[in-house]
């Protein structure tokens, strides 16, 4: 276990996330240094609606893509790409033709109209060889080819926000038209290195397009939800306390992710771990790997979950400025509920990989109503940012606690086994083995 948990798909699943992270919070840098609160508030609008988007698309392919990948012999592994490369494509090109259709109504209204209707139907079309290579290529675990991609993307831009601060032609409109450019550039690098291979038509078959969608319709709804969760505070505090407030929220959404981005990069390498003991019946082994990583993942926030709390002020002051003052204290909330994440996401996975998206979904559902009665309760009778942070920590103690008690029966996790873990975690290496040997037997 401890050599696939340090792996080297691990290794370059993290430095994926650690490069995209690194480069997405220079480029926040530069939208706060270089714009004004309101068109930072547009930009984290428009981000926020295109990362739902993305997730609808991921959600209705992705999960039973990797899922049903995972295991198959090469005929149905070609199958399996013809079905997620033409259902992806559907996706793009549908929410072009939606939004070009709206196009002209009142649906989008005001000066950032354009960018909704223009900049992301070409982005939904320029994006989506480039996210579907990633899923291809988080099946094989080619986790460096989703790094090279990652750092093309972000890199272009990166040089495209920064020239169009030297011409003096930095806004909303034309940071969308960047992002079409860099993923068209990004998904130009995936064809050059032939990592891409474009499925036959002749392997197109309706029943695994059947089967992805079957498997999607539970796991698109659930990552709809995750995205509205994260995002429904977004939109909320846009309505109640307009787009200076979204501003605010998302500088300190921005630093208190730095916390989370090991958590991102070990999840997209372990969904596929979590697959195959579920598929040989071991459902106890899920178990343990949930308690085993769990803890060790609380280990390791301790030491920067605490600087964080300690120098939120000089986060806010670096990163956002003076005028993002009422920050600080919701960067210590994000702090708090960073620590229920890795085991919340943890379940999500197992649910997944227990062929059980029906109860994740639930899961889901259930946070999102819970965060969104919150979030209009506070800002109707407490109208502040921090009110807004104390309810994301509750909605994520509920949900964990839902998905702990779905997945007993068939995991027999344990809190007092978990706390074993922690003390398994401080000791050495053939410690660990002897542990790991008795547990599994438990």
């Amino acid at each position: 276990m401890v050599k696939h948990l340090f792996s080297s798909s691990h290794v370059h699943s993290l430095l994926s996330q650690c490069a995209s992270a690194v480069l997405g919070m220079t480029i926040f840098l530069l939208y706060a240094k270089w714009m004004s609160p309101n068109e930072l508030g547009q930009i984290i609008l428009f981000i926020t609606s295109i990362t739902i988007a993305d997730m609808l698309r991921s959600g209705f392919i992705q999960a039973g893509f990797v899922k049903f990948f995972q295991g198959s012999d090469p005929r149905s592994k070609r199958k399996l790409l013809a079905a997620s490369f033409a259902l992806s494509f559907g996706c793009g090109i549908g929410l072009s033709i939606l939004l070009l259709a709206i196009r002209g109504t009142h649906f989008f209204s005001g000066a950032s109209a354009e960018l909704y209707l223009v900049a992301w139907p070409l982005l939904s079309i320029t994006s989506f060889p480039g996210q579907w290579y990633t899923w291809v290529a988080q099946a094989e675990t080619h986790f460096d080819r989703i790094l090279g991609y990652r750092l093309i993307n972000s890199l272009c831009v990166l040089g495209g926000v920064i020239a169009l601060h030297v011409l003096d032609l930095l806004n909303p409109l034309n940071v969308g038209y960047v992002f079409c450019a860099a993923a068209t550039l990004a998904s130009g690098f995936v064809f050059i290195k032939k990592w891409a291979r474009i499925p036959r038509l002749r392997d197109l078959s309706a029943d695994y397009v059947k089967k992805l969608v079957n498997f999607g319709r539970f796991s698109m709804t659930t990552l709809l939800g995750t995205s509205l969760l994260k995002s429904s505070d977004t939109y909320l505090i846009g309505l109640f306390l307009g787009v200076k407030a979204v501003a605010i929220y998302g500088v300190a959404q921005k630093i208190a992710e730095v916390l989370e981005i090991p958590l991102r990069a070990i999840s997209a390498s372990m969904y596929p771990l979590m697959a195959r003991p579920a598929s040989d019946g071991n459902t106890l082994r899920i178990g343990r790997i949930i308690e085993r990583f769990s803890s060790g993942y609380l280990l390791a926030l301790l030491i920067p979950g605490a600087l964080l709390l300690a120098f939120a002020p000089a986060a806010v002051l670096v990163v956002g400025g003076p005028d993002y003052s009422d920050a600080i204290w919701v960067v210590r909330i994000f702090v708090i509920a960073a620590f229920f994440f890795p085991l919340d996401r943890m379940i999500g996975l197992a649910l997944d990989g227990l062929n059980r998206p029906n109860i994740n979904m639930y899961k889901v559902m259930l946070m999102l109503a819970l965060n969104g009665v919150g979030d209009i309760i506070v800002l109707m009778w407490f109208p502040s940012l921090w009110a807004v942070s104390v309810v994301t920590v509750i909605v994520a103690l509920g949900g964990m606690t839902f998905g702990l008690i779905a997945l007993q029966p068939d995991t027999k996790m344990s809190f007092q086994r978990a706390l074993t873990y922690i003390r398994w975690w401080t000791k050495p290496a053939y410690l660990r083995l002897h542990l790991e040997k008795s547990t599994l037997r438990n």
